[in-house]
């Protein structure tokens, strides 16, 4: 889970696809960081 979410991080695309595709229920996010450097998780459509 690590590696993915690093992974998203370097190319800011979703995380969690795998387990999406293995059936979770958490929703695909981006990670984002703000203004003040807070690394924020955002749904994607």
């Amino acid at each position: 889970m690590l590696q993915d979410i690093a992974g998203a991080l370097d190319s800011q695309t979703p995380v969690l696809l795998q387990h999406a595709a293995l059936g979770g229920v958490e929703a695909r996010c981006v990670g984002k960081v703000d203004d003040l450097g807070e690394l924020n998780w955002e749904p994607t459509a």
